[in-house]
């Protein structure tokens, strides 16, 4: 985010809440459908899927920079049959949410 000029940071982040999550913390559980867009500022969040018999397989890591739960603002329009995938923390994260 060094990139971004100051001015430009402060516009995009002040209409968001700002979460500092702990390792293991839960951003998304199986099943839930609360919209919400994430912008990880620090730490290391894991979205996977959960089997029928309860493994996990992790779909995709996401670190500084990167957007998550983008698939929960859509999850109202997808066919019952596709859910959002859970997110939770790997390293504690901070994030901009809205």
């Amino acid at each position: 985010m060094k990139a971004l000029p100051e001015a430009t940071l402060a516009l995009l982040t002040s209409g968001s809440t700002v979460l500092d999550v702990p390792s293991g913390g839960v951003l998304l559980r199986l099943g839930s459908t609360d919209p919400f867009l994430c912008l990880v500022a620090t730490g290391l969040v894991r979205t996977f899927l959960v089997s029928a018999d309860g493994r996990q397989m992790t779909v995709r890591y996401s670190r500084r920079g990167d957007i998550v739960g983008a698939a929960t603002l859509f999850a109202g329009q997808l066919p019952s049959t596709v859910r959002p995938e859970p997110i939770a923390v790997s390293q504690r994260s901070m994030m901009f949410c809205i």
